[in-house]
């Protein structure tokens, strides 16, 4: 059976994410200071043309550097989670590990679970209260969606995973993804970093 490429909201993908970040960074610090130890032995001197490259390839290294130190800062959602809500992935739609920037700080989702035009988020962000996260992203969907849409902010994992289950039982397990839910998940996906 082929495995699924992991994507941005699949759980396990901030996880890959840090990875690729740390691995890169590496990598190109790497060539930077391999050109400039190649210039110096091949010149005797560090003042050639070789060290001139290696300051400049610096730059994008650096610039890795950033994105990996943000990336190394969020945790994963708990597995535990993940396991409790993988039966309820093809009744609505399930974001992992996403991080949004709200009034100049970062927030790191654990889970957001879209039906309809109900949006409910589980965090563990300690700086930003409930309300405060609920009226960013409520109103950012309304903005782009052009419509009302309900976000609810939940801090405590086990609330949110009965609410879950408790909109999902009430459908009597023949919802599907709607066209809706999808529009949602994409405007969320273009907020998220």
């Amino acid at each position: 059976m082929k495995k699924k490429k992991l994507q941005k909201g699949m759980y396990g993908f901030l996880a890959r994410k840090k990875r690729i970040e740390i691995i890169k960074t590496v990598v190109l610090y790497a060539i930077a200071l391999a050109v400039f130890f190649l210039g110096w032995l091949h010149t005797n001197t560090k003042q050639n043309m070789l060290s001139i490259v290696a300051v400049l390839g610096i730059l994008p290294a650096s610039k890795s550097a950033v994105s990996m130190i943000m990336f190394l800062r969020c945790k994963s959602a708990p597995e535990s989670l993940y396991a409790q809500l993988r039966p309820a992935e093809e009744r609505g739609i399930l974001l992992y590990d996403l991080i949004f920037v709200l009034n100049e700080k970062m927030v790191k989702t654990d889970c957001i679970f879209v039906q309809d035009t109900s949006v409910v988020v589980y965090t563990q962000h300690k700086k930003m209260s409930e309300q405060e996260i609920a009226k960013q992203l409520k109103n950012f969907l309304c903005n782009q969606g052009k419509g009302k849409y309900a976000v609810q902010v939940i801090k405590n994992e086990q609330k949110f995973i009965k609410l879950v289950q408790s909109q999902l039982s009430g459908n009597d397990g023949k919802r599907r993804v709607t066209e809706q839910d999808e529009k949602i998940r994409d405007m969320l996906f273009g907020f998220s970093l």
